[in-house]
C-alpha cells in the first residue's frame, strides 16, 4: 500500500486518470480522482479531513473492491491495472480545475468525534466516542432495583435513540 503523501504526488491535473488506490478490502480515490469519479462514474459521498502528516485538507471517496464490476463505467474510460492500484482514463482533455476548486470547496470538513480512555476493572484498556460514553455512564447510574418499569423502558428509549445517532455516523 503506497503513502498518502506518494498518492497525493501521483494527482496530476493535466490529465483526467482516475486512480484507485486498494487499501485492504476497498478502492480509494483521492483528490482530482475522487472528483473525476464522483463526476463521470458514481456520485459516491466524499470525505473531507485534514492529514496532519500533508499539513492541508484532503478529499476522498471510497468502495469496497467487490463493487468495481457493478459500475457503469463508460466504454471511453481505458482502465489500466497496476499492482496497488487501477487507473480509469476518462478523457484526453485537460482537467477543469477550476470545478475542481469549486467542487472541492462545497465539501465541508469531516469533524471526527472526540474519544475517551477508559479501563475496565481488568485493567485492560479502551478506546470509545464520548457518546458511547455517555451511555455507559448513564446505564451505571441508573438505579434499576428502586425504579418503576416505566422508567426502565424510557431509560432504554433514550439510550437507543442516543445509539442511533453513532449508528448513522457509520461508528457502530
Amino acid at each position: 500500500m503506497a503513502k498518502i503523501k506518494d498518492i497525493i504526488a501521483r494527482e496530476d491535473s493535466s490529465k483526467q486518470v482516475i486512480k484507485l488506490y486498494k487499501e485492504g478490502i476497498f478502492y480509494k480515490a483521492y483528490e482530482y480522482s475522487a472528483y473525476l469519479f464522483t463526476k463521470h462514474i458514481k456520485a459516491y459521498q466524499v470525505k473531507r479531513k485534514y492529514s496532519v502528516q500533508l499539513k492541508r485538507d484532503l478529499v476522498s471517496i471510497g468502495f469496497p473492491i467487490t463493487s468495481f464490476s457493478a459500475l457503469a463505467i463508460p466504454e471511453t474510460c481505458r482502465l489500466q491495472e497496476f499492482p496497488h492500484h487501477l487507473e480509469l482514463e476518462v478523457s484526453d482533455e485537460p482537467l477543469d480545475t477550476s470545478a475542481y476548486v469549486e467542487w472541492k470547496d462545497g465539501i465541508s470538513l469531516s469533524v471526527q468525534e472526540p474519544k475517551v480512555n477508559v479501563q475496565n476493572r481488568g485493567g485492560n484498556g479502551f478506546t470509545i466516542s464520548t457518546l458511547e460514553y455517555d451511555v455507559l455512564q448513564r446505564l451505571h447510574r441508573f438505579n434499576i432495583d428502586t425504579a418503576t418499569p416505566m422508567a426502565c423502558m424510557l431509560l432504554l428509549s433514550e439510550l437507543k435513540q442516543s445509539l442511533s445517532l453513532i449508528s448513522s455516523n457509520n461508528e457502530l
